[in-house]
């Protein structure tokens, strides 16, 4: 459950290593989101190593969710909890819909549930290593 000014891991390689939610888009007027939803956020911590960053503190980057700390109870009835909330930043593409992940590796396991919106989280499906 990720509601607006939660503090977020960010699990790929694009520079950026903690962020704060800004917005949750999905169709209810509650501002909650779970796995899988796309959200706006601020970059407040970024990793010092890299040289040649493409992601820069106080800029604002959509992102989609891709593990939540809160339970989740699966349609076979076994639930899944993670130990923090990871996010995904994403890039969109030229006069299309769809969201394209910045980053090139994703660091830990992501959530199955991502497969439920497959035309939108193709990308990030296909190139994480594991799924829980």
């Amino acid at each position: 459950m990720i509601q607006p000014k939660t503090i977020l891991e960010v699990i790929d390689n694009t520079g950026a290593q903690k962020a704060i939610c800004l917005k949750v888009y999905n169709k209810s007027k509650r501002q909650i989101g779970s796995v899988g939803n796309i959200i706006l956020i601020s970059v407040r911590k970024t990793r010092n190593k890299n040289k040649s960053k493409k992601i820069y503190k106080k800029e604002l980057h959509k992102a989609v969710i891709v593990r939540v700390k809160k339970k989740q109870n699966r349609y076979d009835g076994s639930s899944i909890k993670f130990n923090s909330n990871g996010i995904v930043l994403l890039k969109k593409e030229l006069h299309k819909k769809v969201y394209n992940p910045i980053g090139t590796r994703f660091f830990g396991p992501i959530s199955n549930e991502l497969r439920n919106d497959m035309i939108q989280n193709l990308k990030v499906i296909s190139i994480a290593s594991k799924s829980f």
